[in-house]
């Protein structure tokens, strides 16, 4: 048996969620989620994959999944001291094949395009709910449809400029905005943006928009929402963050043009964008 950790924000849980249906179809296994992490560790985000026309299976029996820190440690020790036991985070080899009787358990974000693009190929990877979008967005869901050249910017913008995490996540400054904002003008006609951010405040006070620029409201809802919304538009400008990477993956249009930074991090020339995107320089490089 298979089970993969669900962690981090909504961006986070599609890679997982479509890791873990991978290594199903793909290897033939049975695959369960831990979610526990909603639960105990992270109670300020929340599991949001409900939106999404599949029933999805948990299990949270594995008791070090629960914690952080050295009781955490402590608990996934005990827990690999069993042969049967397999632990799989980040960098470790994904295997290719599975013992029967044993149990895996994955954790990490799996940020990677190869098996969402497995999947489309070869069965649907997900759906959504037909009734699941929210009459709050439906006005702007209207005036993207709308307009023909419409650009979603995505502006990530909160912990990833705080100082523990700025020299880190800190890659997407104005400039690189500015630059993408211009680049598309040059090849797009009649672009209008469409900005969402989780700072529009700062927004506004530090990047040039066009009047007819449309600043999409923050709601209580669900973020899930807020990527269907941002996959209706025609182009995209997407910040180094999960949440924008799937709002332009999810677009269907073949002739969509994406920018995206050069680089993910800080720490690292490593990108998840893909090959056909364009991809522009961040300014400390």
């Amino acid at each position: 048996m298979i089970i993969v950790k669900l962690w981090g924000g909504i961006g986070n849980q599609l890679f997982q969620y479509v890791f873990g249906q991978y290594l199903h179809f793909r290897y033939n296994q049975e695959v369960r989620y831990d979610d526990n992490s909603y639960i105990s560790t992270d109670k300020l985000r929340k599991r949001e994959l409900d939106n999404l026309n599949v029933e999805i299976e948990m299990d949270n029996h594995c008791s070090f999944s629960k914690y952080r820190g050295v009781k955490g440690r402590t608990l996934r020790y005990l827990y690999q001291l069993n042969p049967r036991h397999h632990f799989i985070g980040l960098d470790e080899k994904v295997p290719t094949t599975f013992k029967e009787k044993d149990e895996y358990y994955f954790q990490a974000y799996w940020q990677d395009y190869k098996y969402y693009d497995w999947l489309r190929h070869n069965i649907p990877p997900f759906s959504i709910k037909s009734k699941s979008f929210p009459k709050k967005l439906t006005e702007f869901k209207n005036m993207i449809k709308d307009t023909p050249q419409s650009v979603s910017l995505h502006v990530r913008r909160g912990d990833y400029f705080k100082p523990r995490f700025v020299g880190t996540f800190g890659v997407c400054t104005e400039a690189y905005y500015q630059m993408a904002i211009n680049r598309i003008k040059e090849q797009v006609e009649d672009a209008r943006f469409f900005v969402f951010s989780d700072d529009l405040e700062w927004v506004k006070e530090h990047i040039e928009l066009d009047k007819d620029t449309v600043l999409i409201p923050n709601y209580d809802i669900s973020q899930f929402s807020y990527i269907e919304l941002m996959s209706f538009c025609k182009h995209h400008i997407i910040s180094n963050s999960s949440f924008s990477w799937w709002g332009a993956v999810l677009n269907t249009d073949d002739n969509a043009i994406v920018i995206s930074p050069k680089k993910w991090t800080n720490t690292s020339p490593k990108t998840i964008a893909l090959k056909d995107w364009i991809k522009i320089p961040v300014t400390n490089e």
